[in-house]
């Protein structure tokens, strides 16, 4: 306050009390006072509603009237003035009279010191900042509530209301609480004075009172969905809100519609290719066994000679066309999901083995190096010994395929920290570009046109050991670079490995290589 200039506004009745008031404000250091008087409770009124004033001076006794009618009537009026009452009594009654109405201090006329009249001005004016300040910020919540989506209330922790958004009375009159009747938010009225809405915030909390379950959906009858949700106060109070999901609920059926529609799409698919694949080996075992049988020369050799080179071209044909189709089955069965999987306790390094042995005469024809690390792998798998073989022999046979003349394919298994088993394959192959590793598990993808050209096949080995990875809860990750070789790595769970001996399971990698094919 100091070396400040104040506006005052005096309402006193009695002309010696007015001076005496005037020179108790002027003993008041470090501030000044420019002083307005009026005598008559209408005079006043009019006046603090006309200019601006920084605090008034209220005598108790204003005619007939009381400096308690006065406040009462200001504050009625929104007039934004702090308001001190005088009184020559002393009657506690009427202190928590003032106070209720809205008065600032109530001072005794008798005791009117400047020091006391200054800590009542400071005290105040600084009351009325605090609670413009709550105000305003009263008011940018309340916009704010207003601004949202959602019905908002909030309740204290004796179950009053205490905010609440003019959306929340739309929502409750939109679910047709029929009961309670319309429900009008008034903000004239105090809170308590919405009734209906009180009393059906009251009914939610009833009924959520100790209830594992804080939030529920609603339905209007024109079909709209509510959600609402209670959240407890640090004080004991809650805020619920309630929020319309008709929207959200759309989007989550019309996903749910869409993956339906997808999976029955796959599987329509699967059981097309399965059953197109039966209906062609048929006529196709045929061809193969009469191209062999006139090949044996059982019913005589063939002429003219060159007839023989057609049969062989047919069988070679047929052969391949079979391969082809007995991968697509292959697929079907393994999309087709978990029937037909009977898991059994396998050694690891038999199934291996009798793999690495199987595509030994592949190797050999490219001259490239089958080596193995799997010394110390001393381990049964839970699987089906049929689909372990398939992965391995797929993965196996792609590295053989894409790897040049006189390259290396290596089997590495590892027992990992957490008790799973990985199984790596690697080659000294093309590689495969980055842009393509996320691809080579989709069904009949193959890189680029000249992978195509350049190595036959369905493009179907790797899409067949993800899926049958899947259906053994295993992983399946890649790692590849252009022209320096691939990883394909087949991890385990925990729960599918048993060691053959009671060593506590950790990192192990197999030191004794062991070489398949030439060199």
């Amino acid at each position: 306050m100091g070396g400040q200039v104040m506006r005052v506004l005096v309402v006193e009745d009695d002309e010696d009390d007015f001076f005496l008031t005037s020179d108790v404000l002027r003993s008041i250091e470090r501030v000044s006072f420019e002083t307005t008087w009026r005598q008559t409770f209408s005079e006043a009124f009019s006046t603090i509603g006309a200019e601006p004033f920084d605090v008034a001076l209220i005598d108790y006794r204003i005619g007939s009237k009381t400096g308690i009618d006065f406040v009462r009537a200001v504050q009625a009026a929104e007039i934004d003035v702090p308001m001190i009452l005088l009184t020559g009594l002393r009657d506690e009654e009427i202190d928590l009279a003032a106070s209720e109405a809205g008065a600032s201090d109530y001072l005794n006329k008798d005791e009117l010191t400047p020091s006391v009249v200054e800590r009542s001005i400071r005290f105040a004016c600084a009351n009325a900042a605090n609670r413009r300040s709550l105000a305003e910020w009263g008011s940018l919540l309340q916009t704010t509530l207003d601004n949202t989506g959602s019905g908002v209330a909030a309740v204290d922790a004796s179950g009053n209301l205490i905010a609440f958004n003019q959306r929340l009375g739309e929502m409750l009159n939109q679910l047709g609480a029929d009961h309670m009747g319309p429900i009008v938010l008034r903000r004239d009225l105090a809170c308590q004075s919405n009734s209906a809405l009180g009393a059906y915030i009251a009914e939610v909390l009833r009924r959520i009172e100790g209830a594992q379950e804080t939030s529920s959906e609603l339905q209007t009858p024109d079909g709209t969905i509510f959600e609402l949700s209670v959240n407890k106060t640090s004080e004991g109070g809650s805020v619920i809100v309630i929020r319309d999901i008709t929207e959200q609920k759309q989007f989550e059926l019309s996903l749910k519609a869409a993956k339906e529609e997808a999976e029955a799409t796959s599987r329509s698919k699967t059981v097309f290719l399965a059953t197109m694949s039966h209906e062609l080996r048929t006529p196709l075992n045929a061809i193969i066994g009469f191209s062999e049988l006139i090949l044996s020369g059982v019913r005589g050799q063939l002429t003219p000679a060159e007839y023989r080179h057609y049969i062989e071209d047919i069988l070679i044909s047929g052969r391949h066309l079979l391969e082809f189709i007995d991968e697509i089955l292959e697929f079907s069965k393994a999309e087709g999901g978990h029937n037909g999987i009977v898991k059994e306790k396998l050694d690891l390094r038999s199934e291996l083995d009798f793999c690495l042995r199987l595509t030994m005469p592949s190797a050999n024809r490219k001259k490239i190096r089958l080596r193995s690390n799997l010394d110390n792998v001393d381990c049964y798998l839970l699987a089906e010994q049929t689909s372990l073989r398939r992965m391995f022999i797929n993965v196996l046979s792609n590295a053989v395929k894409f790897t040049p003349e006189r390259g290396t394919v290596s089997v590495m298994a590892n027992h990992q920290n957490d008790g799973s088993l990985s199984i790596s394959i690697t080659d000294t192959g093309i590689g495969i570009p980055e842009e393509h590793l996320p691809l080579v598990v989709q069904p009949f993808h193959q890189v680029d046109a000249a992978a195509r050209l350049t190595y036959e096949g369905s493009g179907l080995g790797l899409a067949i050991v993800n899926s049958l990875a899947r259906l053994h809860d295993a992983t399946l990750e890649i790692d590849s670079v252009v022209e320096g070789g691939t990883t394909v790595e087949i991890k385990f769970p925990r729960t599918a490995v048993t060691l053959k001996n009671e060593k506590k399971l950790g990192p192990q990698v197999a030191c004794t290589s062991q070489s398949y094919g030439v060199g």
